[in-house]
C-alpha cells in the first residue's frame, strides 16, 4: 500500500510541478522586452491577434525619434524557444530564433550576440503608421482586434488615427 502512495504522490508532483512554470507564451506575451546592444537599441512585443494568430513588433529606436523602424513577425514557439519569421521579407530583416531564460527574464538570440530584458509587464507599442514622430502608442487591445493572416502585413495607413490614452 505503501508503495502505491508513493507512486500515486509521485506522479502527482511530476504532473503538477509542469504547470508550476508559464507556458513560455504566456511568459513572453503582452510585455515589452527591450535590448540596449546597438546604437540606441530596440524593443519587442508579443501578442496573439483575435483570430489566434501570434505575432511580434520589434522596434528600433532612434536618435531624435522614438522608433526609427518596425519589423512584424509571425510567431511559433516550441518549448522554450520562439521562432519569429519576418512577415515582409527585405535585406535587413532576418528570421530570429530566441531562447527564453525565465529564471533570469531574458530573450536570448541563438547567435547570443544580444538579449532582450523584459523592463515592464505592460505591453508599449509605438504607432508606425502615420505620425510616429510625437511618441503615439497603439493599445495592445486594438492590435488584438485586428485579424490577420500568417504573412501578411497590417494594411496600411490602418494605425493613422490611434491616440495614446
Amino acid at each position: 500500500m505503501k508503495k502505491i502512495l508513493f507512486l500515486v504522490g509521485t506522479l502527482l508532483l511530476t504532473l503538477t510541478s509542469g504547470n508550476l512554470t508559464p507556458k513560455t507564451w504566456n511568459y513572453i506575451a503582452e510585455k515589452t522586452w527591450i535590448s540596449e546592444n546597438g546604437f540606441a537599441g530596440e524593443q519587442i512585443v508579443f501578442y496573439e491577434s483575435v483570430n489566434g494568430i501570434k505575432r511580434a513588433i520589434r522596434q528600433l529606436y532612434g536618435s531624435g525619434v522614438q522608433i526609427a523602424g518596425t519589423l512584424i513577425y509571425d510567431v511559433e514557439v516550441i518549448q522554450d524557444t520562439v521562432f519569429l519569421t519576418p512577415v515582409q521579407v527585405s535585406q535587413n530583416t532576418n528570421s530570429l530564433k530566441l531562447i527564453c531564460n525565465k529564471t533570469d527574464s531574458l530573450l536570448t538570440t541563438n547567435a547570443k550576440s544580444f538579449t532582450y530584458k523584459m523592463i515592464s509587464d505592460k505591453p508599449t507599442v509605438y504607432n508606425f503608421h502615420g505620425d510616429f514622430m510625437h511618441g503615439e502608442r497603439i493599445p495592445i487591445e486594438i492590435l488584438k482586434s485586428v485579424p490577420i493572416q500568417k504573412g501578411v502585413t497590417f494594411e496600411n495607413g490602418i494605425f493613422k488615427n490611434i491616440k495614446s490614452k
